[in-house]
């Protein structure tokens, strides 16, 4: 299993438990698969993230969802609880209002 692959089991491990799902996707397919389901959230790490910035940034804004940047594959449990914890609160509230 890749390092990509075994961040986003770990990611469907964590969003189950706040009772979201998890659809890992490529570059390619990020902005369809976004536009269609409507996520939450949509997380990257920084690297990824150095594509293309503003374009990532205009995407989670058009769609509502809360962008997480992660600074590494390897970011701990804690850290990664948190950050997606917090977005979804986010993203929720923002939806709910």
């Amino acid at each position: 299993m890749s390092a990509s692959e075994q961040l986003a089991e770990r990611c469907r491990r964590l969003v189950f438990v706040e009772g979201a799902d998890l659809l890992a996707c490529d570059l390619v397919s990020l902005r369809g698969s976004a536009a269609w389901l409507h996520p939450l959230a949509i997380v990257m790490t920084q690297d990824v993230r150095a594509f293309d910035p503003e374009g990532f940034m205009e995407l989670s804004r058009r769609i509502g969802a809360e962008l997480v940047v992660l600074p590494s594959e390897t970011i701990s449990d804690t850290q990664l609880t948190a950050m997606i914890t917090a977005a979804l609160d986010i993203a929720q509230r923002r939806r709910t209002d």
